[in-house]
């Protein structure tokens, strides 16, 4: 405990990390610890991913939804046209259920991508920049702004990409015929209980300051607006403490069939050390960085708030946390294998 507690307060005093916050639980080492205010909220950006994913996989188990289901057939042919226009020919009626999870569509990336006049979404909310955006301006943006990567469900290649998380947020909302965050609160936050947790959106904007500031490099960032409209692919706000309650029913079948763990396991590389397999994503960094020592598998996601939400299988450890810096990417991983080494 003293080891983590060293490692936390060196990160906390980093100028670049903003209101530290991590737990760690690990029921094989009767160990449950915590740095900074277990009931703090902050903003989880991309982990928000796993709770579009946990429902998608819910709606597979009812029957409601199939894996292979292309999103045409949900969605409807107005919404797909020309999503995904590549060397000419459209293939969005291709795109899958799976082709969006695993980031295997071949789909632009709506948020981070430049587009074809090289200016992004992304880029300007880092200069405090605010704007917000809609679903139909995501869609217009692919097809006339921005430009795909590959035909869908080609070979091994995956790229990351938001736009496949809006897609099916909408596909979760047509299927059931309710709100993404009227979907959220049933079938998740209700179900654990998880209090401190929920969907940031027009609605909430005035409790934008009661939420932990995000610092790009020394600057604290002020962007309501982006945060109300990432939605289903970025928008959630938690707690470490709610955090750790959604990883551990997510890791072991308490909101969806356990077969999902085995096999969201084909791991595809999206960009080092990060690969992707079917809603989730995977980090361990190679030993060549490490002197040759070993480090955890760590299964999860993370989010470009600095926020982290994993699994480590080998410690039966599970990390959630953040470190609320947008620019320095590699903190939060950071701080996670240094606690994970102290575990070991």
């Amino acid at each position: 405990m003293q080891r983590l507690d060293v490692i936390a307060q060196k990160f906390a005093k980093n100028p670049l990390v903003n209101e530290l916050a991590v737990e760690i639980y690990s029921p094989k080492k009767s160990l449950h610890w915590q740095h900074g205010a277990p009931a703090k909220q902050y903003f989880i950006a991309s982990t928000t991913k796993l709770y579009t994913t946990a429902m998608v996989f819910q709606l597979i188990d009812a029957g409601q939804l199939g894996l292979d289901q292309t999103a045409l057939s949900v969605l409807g042919a107005e919404t797909m046209r020309e999503l995904h226009v590549f060397k000419g020919r459209d293939y969005a009626e291709q795109i899958t259920v799976h082709h969006l999870l695993s980031h295997t569509s071949g789909l632009a990336d709506y948020f981070e991508q430049k587009q074809t006049d090289g200016s992004s979404i992304g880029g300007p909310l880092l200069e405090n920049n605010d704007r917000d955006w809609t679903f139909a301006e995501v869609l217009e943006l692919n097809r006339t702004k921005l430009r795909p990567h590959f035909v869908p469900g080609s070979g091994r290649k995956a790229f990351y990409s938001d736009t496949n998380f809006q897609l099916l947020g909408k596909i979760i909302e047509q299927v059931t015929g309710e709100s993404f965050a009227v979907n959220l609160q049933k079938r998740i936050l209700g179900v654990l209980q998880l209090e401190d947790t929920y969907l940031f959106s027009a609605n909430t904007l005035g409790r934008y300051d009661s939420v932990a500031a995000m610092l790009s490099g020394t600057q604290r960032l002020r962007i309501p607006q982006a945060m109300a409209s990432f939605g289903c692919d970025g928008g959630m706000v938690s707690t470490t403490a709610d955090g750790i309650k959604f990883l551990e029913a997510f890791m072991n079948g308490k909101l969806f069939a356990p077969h999902w763990r085995s096999d969201w396991a084909d791991w595809r590389r999206i960009f080092f050390p990060l690969q992707y397999g079917t809603g989730v994503m995977r980090f361990q960094l190679p030993r060549i960085f490490t002197l040759f020592r070993k480090t955890p598998e760590f299964i999860g996601h993370s989010g470009a708030s600095g926020a982290f939400l994993f699994y480590a299988p080998g410690l039966d450890a599970y990390f959630s946390g953040t470190v609320n810096q947008v620019k320095k990417r590699d903190l939060s991983f950071r701080l996670m294998l240094e606690l994970s080494m102290a575990l070991d």
